[in-house]
């Protein structure tokens, strides 16, 4: 039995924005794909369908998860008001609640897209570092939750527990939201990439991450999962693309203007693969795009064999050698955009509505650390390790290990970065502006000194030429 999602209850100026559009504009197949989601999902509270037209998101992505475990072959269980999901799985239970990354007050939702433009200068490194931090509240509340309610009930008592949660902070932030889940569990950035004379890439390097910064300076941890501070919690389950679009995606007809471009994972190759198709040509699946993240450290851990064998990318992190481990299967679903084109006819007797003003939300800004304040910064590149980032005036110094002969080395670049990667990326003779302190040095302050110096002797060279 399927719940009545779709009879409006409430005035429309009362209904979600994603609400409204999809009522109004979605195909009717895809809101009866959305509407088989919440077969046998009983309403508890009988709030679902009124929070499902008023706030969407978070009962959207709890009605997908039911879908999504059932498909599984989990036996979904709801004779407790809490936590969001029971799951039987023979003679073992696993406990699931859903949460979602939504955006922090005063920034732009995610249903806002028709006055977000991603210009050239869209900085996506700070929208990554965004996300994060978003990401990391929604996980760390449940976990918090869990503590706090959850583990003295007895259906909950050691029992694998999994936080089930989905990005919807900023508009298109499933393009990079993977990105920072894994900064937020495993502390890693991104790998370095060169290519060969061939075109072909390789990996120089690994840029990671110790804590993420908010707009605010705030320094949130980060790499969750590396040690035992979220012990209670057995996995993070995610998805970036459980989206309208899915739906969508999974529709019969009703799609005949739309074109879907889906980028999907190579296991045999560097390069991923790219799909531009219209329906009927592009499918996927219920469960293309999920991937379910293992924590190492958890009390109970979680048995991820309903998850093998799937579409399903499996995600964790070997204690031992502190490395990060990725299991995804070949043509696994990474990122899907849909374009939508349709022809109206012209009512030349209609009223021109009036253009609304855009609302001013905040920016999200580069947080300015600490002057001179140096960080450690995980990471591997060359023969460089104990890195070490600091912003000096409009500068960002990086200082260095050498892992041969234990001397210490600095360089920097005028521009304000936050990582390994980041600062790579714009070095070099077309960068901003860069200097160097290659000399040996016994200790990480002398070097930090020297290149404090010649980042002051740049300055003062660049004022004379002036």
């Amino acid at each position: 039995m399927t719940l009545d999602l779709w009879t409006p209850k409430f005035d429309e100026d009362r209904l979600h924005p994603n609400f409204r559009t999809i009522l109004s504009h979605g195909s009717q197949e895809a809101r009866e794909v959305i509407s088989s989601w919440s077969n046998d999902f009983p309403d508890r509270d009988g709030k679902l369908i009124d929070e499902f037209q008023l706030t969407f998101d978070s009962s959207f992505w709890e009605l997908y998860l039911n879908a999504a475990f059932q498909q599984l072959g989990f036996s979904c269980q709801y004779n407790h008001p809490s936590p969001d999901f029971e799951l039987i799985d023979g003679a073992n239970t696993v406990i699931a609640e859903a949460a979602i990354a939504s955006n922090a007050g005063g920034y732009r939702p995610e249903w806002d897209k028709q006055g977000f433009v991603r210009t050239e200068g869209f900085d996506i490194r700070q929208a990554i570092r965004y996300t994060a931090t978003r990401l990391s509240n929604a996980i760390t509340t449940k976990a918090k939750k869990y503590i706090d309610s959850y583990q003295a009930l007895t259906h909950v008592n050691e029992k694998p527990f999994v936080i089930c949660v989905a990005p919807f902070d900023f508009p298109f932030s499933f393009d990079w939201s993977q990105t920072a889940l894994r900064q937020v569990l495993y502390g890693i950035d991104e790998p370095m990439i060169e290519r060969n004379s061939e075109g072909e890439k390789f990996v120089i390097g690994l840029s990671e991450s110790q804590a993420v910064t908010k707009d605010s300076g705030v320094d949130i941890p980060v790499g969750l999962f590396r040690d035992d501070q979220l012990s209670h919690v057995s996995a993070v389950l995610f998805s970036s693309l459980a989206t309208f679009s899915k739906a969508r995606a999974l529709s019969e007809g009703a799609e005949e203007y739309s074109l879907f471009r889906a980028e999907r994972y190579n296991a045999h190759g560097t390069e991923s693969f790219v799909q531009v198709a219209k329906k009927p040509e592009y499918t996927e699946s219920l469960l293309d795009g999920l991937i379910l993240c293992l924590n190492p450290h958890a009390n109970h851990l979680l048995d991820p064999s309903r998850f093998q064998d799937t579409e399903i990318s499996i995600e964790s992190w070997n204690p031992d050698t502190n490395e990060y481990i990725c299991e995804a299967p070949h043509n696994s679903l990474i990122r899907r955009f849909v374009f939508t084109t349709k022809v109206r006819e012209s009512n030349k007797d209609a009223e021109t509505s009036s253009i609304p003003t855009e609302p001013e939300y905040n920016e999200i800004a580069r947080p300015k650390w600490t002057d001179r304040e140096l960080r450690p910064v995980n990471g591997i590149l060359g023969l460089a390790i104990n890195n070490h980032l600091a912003h000096v005036d409009d500068w960002t110094a990086v200082v260095f290990q050498d892992s041969v002969d234990g001397t210490w080395h600095a360089m920097a670049v005028k521009l304000h970065v936050h990582s390994l990667l980041e600062f790579r990326e714009v070095n070099g003779d077309e960068g901003p502006g860069s200097v160097a302190r290659l000399d040996d040095h016994a200790t990480l302050e002398e070097a930090f000194n020297d290149i404090c110096d010649s980042i002051t002797e740049f300055e003062g060279a660049k004022s004379a030429d002036t």
